[in-house]
């Protein structure tokens, strides 16, 4: 039991920290920085691509969290989606935080946009990479109608 407290320790340190940069990234004024991201890269001006890496591990770390919280949650689907839900809840309250609590930064709807196709992409890859590792080829209560002693 004392190792299983570790991981939800660990799972839920990552989550806060993930959140923790990932608004520090959203509200910081990097106008005196040399960091520039006005370029485009396939079409798409980089600081979409930006806001797009930002959310993308959102998902992988909830589902994270979420399976050292309750790691037997046969609602697979309903755990995605709340986690994409919630996602774009926190991806609009990033833009409107810039609204409302800075000057020097704007609110920009394509930034949304960039922000729920991470989250999105992200949702996908966290489903299938969950699903991969937790399931099992056979199961104890799907044993093809055997018992354990004549499954030997």
């Amino acid at each position: 039991m004392k190792r299983y407290g570790r991981y939800i320790f660990i799972s839920t340190a990552l989550m806060l920290v993930y959140l923790a940069v990932l608004f520090f990234c959203c509200l910081y004024d990097f106008s005196d920085t040399e960091i520039q991201i006005s370029g485009y890269f396939l079409g798409i001006r980089s600081d979409k691509w930006v806001h797009f890496a930002m959310f993308l591990p959102y998902p992988l770390v909830f589902r994270f969290l979420l399976y050292i919280l309750n790691p037997f949650d046969g609602k697979r689907y309903m755990t995605s989606m709340t986690i994409l839900l919630s996602g774009i809840m926190l991806a609009c309250m990033t833009e409107l935080f810039q609204l409302w609590f800075t000057n020097y930064r704007s609110m920009d709807y394509t930034d949304c946009i960039a922000d729920c196709v991470g989250l999105v992409t992200g949702t996908f890859a966290a489903h299938c990479l969950f699903v991969l590792l937790t399931d099992k080829k056979i199961r104890p209560h799907q044993n093809n109608g055997r018992t354990l002693s004549s499954a030997q």
